[in-house]
């Protein structure tokens, strides 16, 4: 089943009451060039980024937004490639000074809630997601464990190092949450990689602890990818036979979506089961859209079944837009390479093109890159085909520098920021990875298009 990295990190969960935030500072010897943007995202199933503040920095390297704040939020403070894990909570008058060209180490915060700042600061700074070796290079699941461990450890230790000093008690208990399920996932992970059935039932221990019903934690990514993970998990262990016929045929692949679908069905309940399923239908239906008929009446139970009138307001919205821009043609979107020079997607009129869109900061999407050279050697014969490789909300050194250290499967275009906006606005692409195909008159054929593994273009 697909794995996806949403491009956005928390969502709102918690009503505390109508309130403003101020949200102003200084950023010293910052570039002229130099911009700054403040959000949040407003559900776990849309991610649609609420922004508080954009724009460039004044002569003087200051800003000041003022914004309506209904609940406690989790989001992000960022000033070009500075990326600064925030909360936001209503009434409060926050001002960040720093250093633009030592940013990390100058960083002074004033805020009712500093102390919870300076947490996600040196959380930050201790980077513990860059502390884990290639899954490879582990001997074995236990090992591995060991050491996830370990590093669960060193992260409780910093996360107590603040406690005492948190004023916010729901900061303190989403903080504390978020810990327990990043190495939960890690965990997982381990299991998903290659979904290894030899791994032993004992390993999985840890998954006994996987709260079920607490809803309020669906504002961190971890705790909705193990949900995920959980699911992905008895699934295969449950109905390993349905996993190994998916490729057989669209019929056997709608088996496995159906068993999948209803044992969400009946083992969460609630708010858990109202985000599982629509997360589900959201991006797991993706293989089998050629079979309306099956589509449709999996997106009605859901809507019966589903008590979240946001969340089922978002489905329906999906899946109609999906049907509407079908069979029309795509905008003639200007993209630039890596020589710097401007592609039009109309001039590649003539033949069908695949588009992958795809971050350097997402594994799944450079984990799937890897498939390519089949794909490719599969179609060599095929001359009508463009290969369109598109990346979003990413900076551009780090793609450029990517793109410069490994293998080119295809055209190489850098969405920016307003192009990126207007490619989301389009499809309303909220994760990566995400593919498209387009026939040879630039009318799109899929909004969803298969993984590269899996793709079969048309004759």
């Amino acid at each position: 089943m697909r794995i996806i990295c949403l491009l956005f990190l928390f969502s709102i969960i918690s009503y505390q009451g109508h309130a403003q935030i101020t949200i102003s500072g200084q950023i010293k010897h910052a570039p002229d060039s130099a911009e700054v943007l403040i959000t949040y995202w407003n559900n776990p199933v849309e991610n649609i980024s609420i922004v508080i503040g954009n724009s460039l920095l004044d002569e003087a390297g200051y800003f000041s937004y003022t914004f309506d704040l209904k609940e406690k939020q989790f989001g992000s403070f960022i000033i070009d490639d500075y990326y600064l894990d925030f909360y936001f909570s209503p009434g409060d008058t926050v001002i960040l000074e720093a250093e633009y060209h030592d940013f990390w180490n100058t960083v002074k915060l004033k805020s009712k809630v500093k102390a919870e700042l300076e947490y996600l600061l040196d959380d930050q700074n201790h980077n513990f997601k860059e502390k884990f070796k290639k899954l490879s290079e582990y001997p074995n699941v236990f090992v591995y464990k060991n050491y996830v461990d370990s590093v669960e450890m060193q992260h409780l230790k910093l996360y107590y190092k603040h406690f005492k000093k948190f004023k916010d008690p729901y900061f303190k208990e989403i903080s504390r949450q978020n810990i327990k399920y990043i190495y939960m996932y890690k965990r997982f992970y381990f299991g998903i990689k290659d979904f290894h059935s030899e791994i032993p039932m004992s390993y999985y221990s840890f998954a006994d602890s996987l709260d079920f019903t607490d809803a309020k934690l669906l504002v961190t990514d971890r705790y909705k990818n193990c949900l995920t993970a959980y699911t992905q998990f008895k699934c295969r262990r449950n109905a390993g036979n349905l996993y190994s016929a998916y490729e057989n045929s669209i019929n056997d692949k709608k088996t496995l979506l159906l068993y999948i679908y209803n044992f969400i069905k009946t083992s969460f309940h609630s708010h858990v089961r109202d985000y599982l399923l629509s997360d589900f239908v959201h991006y797991e239906v993706y293989d089998v859209t050629a079979d309306t008929a099956f589509v449709n009446n999996l997106i009605n139970d859901y809507l019966q079944v589903c008590n979240n009138p946001t969340y089922k307001k978002y489905i329906k919205d999906f899946y109609n837009k999906r049907k509407n821009i079908t069979n029309t043609t795509i905008p003639n979107f200007e993209l630039k390479n890596i020589y710097n020079e401007k592609i039009n997607l109309h001039s590649l009129k003539g033949k069908y093109i695949y588009i992958d869109f795809w971050a350097t900061w997402c594994y799944p999407c450079i984990m799937s890159m890897k498939d390519y050279p089949a794909l490719l050697e599969k179609n060599a014969h095929r001359k009508d085909i463009e290969y369109v490789f598109i990346n979003v909300m990413d900076d551009e050194v780090k793609w450029s520098t990517f793109i410069l250290n490994n293998p080119k499967h295809g055209l190489q275009l850098f969405a920016d920021k307003t192009s990126t906006k207007k490619i989301s606005e389009y499809l309303e692409l909220n994760a990566v990875p995400r593919y498209l195909l387009i026939d040879k008159n630039l009318k799109l054929i899929d909004a969803d298009a298969t993984f590269p593994n899996k793709m079969e273009f048309p004759k």
